[in-house]
């Protein structure tokens, strides 16, 4: 099943997308997934995985990040939006390097005004969004 055309617009339809991309959960690496989103909320066939990733995200890298994600969006897809996955191999749940991520997207994007879904997560077990009681755990 292709996800290109698929209309994003709830939670569950975001993560079906990041299912039906990913497929079975497993990861050698650390990755970042960015996904762009029409201003029809449909997923676009521009897609990157970024690997090698530190356990912490640079703000630095992360405000270069979404310089480049505003101009894809401004660009390819006008009143679209972003939308990242987090993966890493290990165990279910969230980990100190997970919830780093996911706060560094999020803060990065409304940062530099970029339209952003909810960041999700993904383990060699589960994909699940990062729900605003995962930032008040932090907090």
């Amino acid at each position: 099943m292709t996800p290109y055309g698929t209309p994003v617009r709830s939670q569950a339809d975001l993560y079906q997308l990041w299912h039906t991309l990913m497929g079975e959960p497993g990861f050698a690496t650390p990755q970042l997934w960015i996904v762009l989103l029409d201003a029809d909320d449909r997923c676009t066939p521009l897609i990157q995985k970024v690997t090698d990733l530190p356990d912490v995200p640079d703000p630095e890298h992360l405000s270069g990040l979404m310089h480049v994600c505003g101009s894809l969006v401004d660009e390819a897809v006008p009143e679209g939006s972003v939308a990242f996955l987090r993966a890493r191999p290990g165990p279910a749940g969230l980990t100190t390097s997970d919830r780093a991520w996911a706060m560094g997207l999020t803060a990065a994007a409304q940062a530099a005004g970029v339209p952003c879904r909810p960041v999700h997560l993904a383990n060699d077990h589960e994909i699940r969004v990062f729900a605003p009681d995962d930032a008040a755990a932090t907090a």
